[in-house]
């Protein structure tokens, strides 16, 4: 069956949403606040499930985190669908959740921007034309101004059947005046990126972290009103807000009573916070990740020299980024 695109005229304050109702009546429904943005403003999404049938359904409890929700993007109506992944998707445990009649289920809000373009020079075309096969390869997921299609999938039941919302449609407009001098400034800068997305740096280099707050705070005081210094202006204080949290904790991991305890002693925020979550999920219960059913390469770096070559056809893996 064909899935139908919806376009809503929204005024300020209204969603633009986009739903796909199942015969048993579990639909998957997608969300975004706003239907226009500026290029390289972070695109946010949210996906939920509600269950207006009559018997309860096996759903994923977790969303991108777990691989249980994945999104796609398209650069036209009818035009090829893609998937977007970026650091941290898909590398969380999952679990099942009973959605019962009439109860709603809302995954966590997507953030959609840095994509990061592949560092793939040494692979053959055979290679190349694999690892990038059915996903962006571009560095950012919306790369030029224009209309794009988004859309959520999602896997049902204990045999994980596939189910996909219908197409959320954005439309990313060119910067001008101040937000156009921004853009010049921060175009291409994955740090940056990263910062707006996920309010960290991925460098761990504290001389380079030093660099990029002081040309982050240049920005905001040059541009205080650019649509851009909306994302990095609190996401930069709640980064460092975060880096005193880790620091105290470093500090706590390493006095004797910590020792003597045996505290984690995570050398950065992402590092607590994936053993904080590792240990929440081992409370909560079963794990539970459907199966990639169009399994893509991961993100972890390549860095060996021995993972550089892998057979004609093989799936790659590892792709630095």
């Amino acid at each position: 069956m064909a899935v139908l695109l919806s376009v809503y005229c929204v005024g300020q304050g209204e969603s633009v949403d986009s739903r796909l109702t199942l015969n048993d009546g579990l639909v998957l429904q997608g969300v975004t606040k706003q239907p226009t943005y500026v290029l390289g403003e972070p695109v946010r999404i949210q996906i939920s499930f509600a269950n207006n049938g009559q018997t309860k359904r096996l759903v994923p409890s977790e969303g991108v985190e777990a691989g249980s929700l994945k999104i796609f993007v398209a650069n036209k109506e009818n035009g090829e669908y893609k998937e977007y992944r970026t650091a941290g998707w898909g590398t969380e445990r999952g679990r099942p959740l009973d959605l019962e009649p009439g109860a709603k289920h809302h995954y966590p809000e997507a953030t959609i921007l840095w994509n990061g373009k592949p560092k793939l020079n040494h692979f053959s075309d055979v290679e190349l034309n694999e690892a990038l096969r059915g996903r962006i390869a571009t560095k950012y997921a919306f790369q030029e101004p224009g209309v794009y299609f988004i859309k959520g999938r999602s896997f049902v039941g204990e045999n994980f059947q596939p189910v996909e919302s219908e197409p959320i449609r954005i439309e990313i407009l060119k910067p001008g005046g101040p937000d156009l001098a921004v853009w010049i400034r921060i175009k291409g800068n994955m740090e940056i990126a990263y910062l707006m997305q996920r309010s960290s740096f991925n460098t761990e280099d504290p001389s380079k972290k030093h660099d990029l707050i002081s040309e982050i705070e240049q920005i905001l005081s040059d541009y205080p009103n650019s649509v851009y210094s909306s994302y990095l202006r609190p996401n930069l204080e709640k980064f460092k807000a975060d880096e005193v949290r880790r620091k105290e904790m470093l500090k706590k991991a390493n006095s004797p009573t910590g020792l003597a305890v045996g505290l984690p002693l995570a050398a950065d925020k992402d590092a607590c916070d994936k053993q904080a979550s590792f240990l929440q999920t081992r409370v909560r219960g079963a794990f539970w990740n459907p199966p990639d059913i169009s399994p893509f390469p991961q993100y972890s770096q390549l860095t060996s020299p021995s993972a550089e070559k892998h057979a004609a056809g093989a799936r790659l893996r590892n792709i630095g980024f």
